[in-house]
């Protein structure tokens, strides 16, 4: 199974808080398919908001790009292509 793992410490950082590492699995599995990358965005996207929930206004928009641009960041180019293609498709 491969998986990714997000870490919150520069991203909390950089949205003004103090760092602290914290850490989420995506399953990154399915990727080939428009549902395989909608259940991508659903897992970062819930991750980001446990990262970011204690933000407010700005800083939690910066924080939930943040956590989202580095999860497409530890996808392997292969796995980012792929999920590239898929979004495609499903739009």
């Amino acid at each position: 199974m491969l998986r990714i793992i997000c870490s919150a410490a520069v991203l909390l950082a950089s949205a003004g808080a103090a760092s602290a590492d914290s850490r989420h699995a995506i399953d990154i599995r399915n990727l080939a398919s428009p549902e395989g990358a909608a259940a991508f965005d659903r897992d970062v996207t819930r991750a980001a908001r446990r990262l970011c929930h204690r933000y407010g206004g700005v800083a939690r928009i910066r924080c939930l790009n943040d956590v989202r641009d580095e999860a497409l960041e530890k996808l392997p180019q292969s796995a980012r292509l792929t999920y590239a293609r898929a979004r495609a498709g499903a739009g």
